[in-house]
């Protein structure tokens, strides 16, 4: 672990020492296998049973961070190849003359040498978790009760944790468990980002509208308390949240019209509203976007659907539709 100084000197008054650590030269030669075998069973009409066993790997590597210290040597920047054994089973169903939809799925997955990445100090490294272990149960479906409405559901539980990880990030203030290494061990841990719930429950109406098609969907959408830090540092808890979301609509072949509107809530009550309004013409290309608060300008978003719905059936708004971006300019500033 030869360093090297060298002395930067622009300026006699703004000369800089600093410290180089001799490049670390190392090769590592990898391999691995990747397979998947499947099984269906058509036990009725519409509906699937299915198993899958499958193993995967990603490679392992060097870490490239910068260290002025020099303590990360070749074997200390090395990490581990990942290899991962999946199991699912679960069905696919589809019934009431096709209007009805129904899908479950139970899956595991044991990862060995898990390549996790955080900040370790002040470098920015990979260390391998000796294993991870998520598994759980995914449902979702849609049914079509009438002729143009939809309702769709999803529910997933997921438990996600390190079985074993000696090695792991600490949180700034925690004590290190390695003082040599400054890791902890977060073995028996939950990883983060990982809810146990997610649900999602979305309607959606469309309708046959001045040669296109109208549209209504609004979406609510849950997720359960999670921990956004990699080191699992408490202050870091995410609480459960809800999202709610709304789209209203018309689009055809060439053009489409959406005002969105979203309402997100946590458990502590914290609402915030948006609106956007996206046009798309000439294929589908954006032409133009703004959003802003809750709006009192419907009446004149209004009159911007109405005359692209004229112009779309080919009837005269009393200007072409370039200049209309001046009037979604105009109400873009009066909204925000």
């Amino acid at each position: 672990n030869v360093r090297s100084v060298y002395q930067v000197a622009a300026l006699p008054s703004l000369a800089l020492n600093t410290t180089v650590p001799t490049p670390v030269v190392a090769d590592l030669s990898t391999d691995g296998l990747a397979w998947n075998l499947s099984a269906l069973f058509d036990v009725a009409t519409g509906t699937t049973l299915y198993a899958t066993v499958s193993e995967g790997y990603k490679a392992g590597g060097y870490n490239g961070d910068w260290d002025a210290s020099g303590q990360l040597t070749a074997a200390r920047r090395e990490f581990k190849d990942e290899t991962v054994l999946n199991l699912e089973a679960g069905l696919k169903s589809r019934f009431w003359n096709d209007q009805a939809t129904l899908n479950l799925s139970v899956f595991r997955s044991e990862f060995e040498d898990f390549q996790n990445a955080s900040f370790l100090g002040l470098s920015f490294l990979v260390r391998n978790a000796e294993k991870v272990v998520s598994q759980g149960i995914e449902l979702d479906g849609s049914v079509r009760p009438l002729v143009g409405l939809t309702f769709d559901y999803a529910v997933t539980y997921l438990d996600a944790e390190y079985d074993e990880f000696a090695q792991g990030a600490c949180y700034f203030g925690r004590t290190p468990t390695n003082a040599a290494e400054r890791t902890c061990d977060l073995s028996g841990a939950t990883l983060p980002n990982a809810p146990d719930w997610r649900t999602t429950l979305g309607v959606q109406y469309e309708h046959a509208l001045a040669s296109g098609t109208g549209f209504f969907r609004t979406d609510w959408n849950y997720t359960s308390e999670q921990n956004a830090d990699t080191g699992l540092d408490p202050r870091a808890e995410q609480d459960a949240y809800n999202l709610w979301s709304a789209r209203l609509g018309w689009r055809n072949e060439r053009y489409s019209v959406t005002l969105r509107a979203g309402l997100p809530s946590t458990v502590r009550e914290t609402l915030s509203k948006s609106a956007d309004l996206t046009i798309y013409v000439r294929d589908r290309k954006p032409f133009a976007r703004f959003a802003g608060k809750a709006t009192e300008q419907l009446k004149r978003l209004e009159r911007l659907i109405q005359d692209v719905l004229l112009f779309a059936r080919g009837e005269s708004i009393g200007r072409d539709v370039i200049p209309a971006a001046s009037l979604i300019a105009d109400a873009a500033q009066t909204m925000e």
